[in-house]
C-alpha cells in the first residue's frame, strides 16, 4: 500500500503530457530571434499570441482555449507557437510595430522568414480556433508563394482566378490583384455570383468597368448579394462621391451626382448630403460647424454606424468648444445618439468625458465605470486610460 501511495504520488507531480495526456499548446521562452530560427529549422510556420496582461478575451483564450488537449495536439504539431506580451515583453513593442497590432487578441501566422501569412483579431473558443489553425496551415503555403508569384509579375488568368479564391477563402484585404483578375474577365463573367460578390467588397470606383456592369445589370446583382446588399454597397458608393464634390467644393458635380443616384434609386439622399458636409467640417476641425448640419441627420442606422457623432462629439470634448456649455449640452445628445446606435467602450468614453465637463460627475463616473469594462471586455488598447481616467476622477470627487 506505501509503495502504490507513492507511485500515486510521484504522477501528480508528472505533467500531463508525461502521463499520456496530450499537453496545451507549448509556447517558446526564447528571443523573437531564437523563435524566427526555431521556425526556419523546423520548416514550420509561427503562431504569434499579440496579448496584452490586462486584456480579458487574452485571459479567456489562454485559460479556455490554448490548455484545450486538441487544440495543443495540433498545435504542437503543426506550428511553432509563440505568446508575447506587446506592451511589456521584450520584443513586444518591436512586434507591436513590425505587425501593426491594433487590437487585443491579435493571432499571427507567421512565415519562417518573418512575413506575415495571415492576421485574426478577437476572442475564439477552440472550436474555431482549431478551424482556423487547420484553414492557415492548409493554405498559409499556398497564399505566400502567391504573393510572391505576384510580386514576381505573373498575371496570367488561371493564376490570377486561383490567387483570387484563396483571397476570398480566408477573407484576405488584398484588393489590387482583385482589381487585376478583374480584367482578365470579359463583361459578361463578370456577372458570375461569384465575382458579384468580389465586386460589391473591394471595388469602390464608381467609373470602374466593374461597378457599372453591376448598376446596369441590377437585378441580377440584387439577386446574387440580396437587396439591402446591393442597396448599401450604391449608398456607400456614392456617399463617398458626395463627400469628395463637398471637400472640393464642385457645385456641379454634387448636382450630377445627386441626379445619378436618383436614377438609380438611391435613398436618403439627403441624408446623405448632410453627412458629407459634417464629415468635410470634421475634417478641417470647425467642429461647431459639424455639429449643426450632424444634428440634421435622421436616426439613420447607415449614418450612425460610422461613428461620426461621437467623433464631432469627441472634438468638441478636445478643443476650446469644451468651456461652452451650450455646444457641451448639443455635444452631449450627439453622444447619446451615438451610444443608441452603438454601447462601444469609445462612445461611453466621450459620452462620459462630456458629461464631467458639464459637471454632472456621478453620471459621469458610471459611464466611464462602463467604459472600462467594455474597454477589457473588447481588449481596447485604451483600457489602460479609460481606468487612469476613471481612478483620477475618483480620487478628485
Amino acid at each position: 500500500m506505501k509503495i502504490l501511495l507513492c507511485l500515486l504520488s510521484i504522477l501528480t507531480l508528472l505533467p500531463l503530457d508525461a502521463i499520456g495526456q496530450n499537453p496545451a499548446i507549448k509556447f517558446e521562452s526564447g528571443s523573437w530571434e531564437d523563435i524566427l530560427a526555431k521556425a526556419q529549422s523546423s520548416g514550420k510556420m509561427i503562431f504569434l499570441d499579440a496579448y496584452a496582461s490586462w486584456c480579458g478575451p487574452c485571459k479567456v483564450m489562454e485559460r479556455e482555449t490554448f490548455t484545450n488537449q486538441e487544440v495543443g495536439s495540433y498545435f504542437n504539431t503543426n506550428f511553432i507557437n509563440a505568446r508575447i506580451d506587446m506592451e511589456k515583453d521584450k520584443d513586444g513593442p518591436f512586434l507591436s510595430m513590425t505587425y501593426d497590432v491594433k487590437a487585443y487578441p491579435s493571432l499571427y501566422f507567421i512565415h519562417p522568414d518573418g512575413e506575415l501569412v495571415y492576421k485574426k483579431e478577437g476572442l475564439l473558443y477552440p472550436a474555431d480556433f482549431l478551424d482556423l489553425g487547420s484553414l492557415v496551415k492548409n493554405e498559409g503555403p499556398r497564399i505566400t508563394e502567391m504573393r510572391q508569384q505576384y510580386e514576381s509579375g505573373e498575371r496570367s488568368t488561371d493564376f490570377l482566378t486561383s490567387y483570387v479564391n484563396v483571397i476570398q477563402e480566408l477573407g484576405l484585404n488584398e484588393k489590387e490583384p482583385v482589381l487585376e483578375y478583374f480584367k482578365s474577365l470579359a463583361d459578361h463573367d463578370l456577372l458570375a455570383s461569384e465575382n458579384i460578390k468580389l465586386i460589391s467588397t473591394y471595388v469602390s470606383d464608381y467609373q470602374s468597368r466593374e461597378f457599372l456592369t453591376m448598376l446596369q445589370n441590377s437585378e441580377v446583382s440584387e439577386s446574387v448579394i440580396g437587396i439591402k446588399d446591393y442597396n448599401e454597397y450604391l449608398y456607400m458608393i456614392f456617399l463617398e462621391r458626395i463627400i469628395n464634390h463637398l471637400v472640393e467644393d464642385d457645385s456641379v458635380g454634387l448636382e450630377n451626382t445627386k441626379k445619378e443616384a436618383l436614377d438609380v434609386g438611391i435613398e436618403n439622399l439627403d441624408e446623405a448630403i448632410l453627412y458629407g458636409q459634417a464629415v468635410y467640417f470634421l475634417e478641417i476641425k470647425d467642429f461647431k460647424k459639424a455639429l449643426e448640419f450632424a444634428q440634421k441627420l435622421e436616426k439613420d442606422p447607415r449614418i450612425l454606424e460610422i461613428d461620426l457623432f461621437n467623433n464631432i462629439a469627441w472634438g468638441i470634448y478636445e478643443n476650446a468648444e469644451s468651456n461652452d456649455r451650450e455646444v457641451l449640452l448639443k455635444a452631449k445628445e450627439l453622444t447619446r445618439k451615438s451610444l443608441l446606435a452603438s454601447d462601444n467602450s469609445h462612445n461611453n468614453d466621450t459620452y462620459a468625458s462630456i458629461l464631467y465637463n458639464l459637471g454632472e460627475i456621478e453620471l459621469a463616473i458610471e459611464f466611464m465605470r462602463r467604459a472600462v469594462n467594455l474597454a477589457d471586455e473588447e481588449g481596447s488598447a485604451y483600457f489602460q486610460e479609460f481606468k487612469q481616467k476613471l481612478e483620477t476622477w475618483q480620487e478628485n470627487n
